[in-house]
């Protein structure tokens, strides 16, 4: 199974809103938090939309989503010893 690596923090709140599921648990490299995600045509159209603006989603959702991924990011970032897994 391919997966696409999304270091877009908004870009993951909208795909897990739109029903993607994340492959895995995010990983911290350097300073961004990649969120995997199984790699389809799909996704690769949902993606395209969210940058066209030519998506329809709850925008609510979008915003906790966003605050549940970012909460992730910066539980770790205090885990910087090198590229974990973050903690839900």
């Amino acid at each position: 199974m391919e997966t696409r690596k999304i270091n877009d923090l908004a870009l993951a709140a909208y795909l897990v809103v739109a029903g993607f599921k994340q492959s895995g648990r995010p990983t911290l490299a350097g300073s961004f938090l990649h969120f995997s995600f199984e790699r389809t045509q799909k996704l690769d159209d949902a993606i395209e939309d969210f940058y066209t603006h030519k998506t329809s989603v709850d925008a609510l959702a979008v915003i906790e989503s966003y605050r549940t991924l970012r909460s992730w990011t910066t539980e770790a970032k205090k885990y910087r010893g090198g590229d974990r897994s973050a903690t839900n």
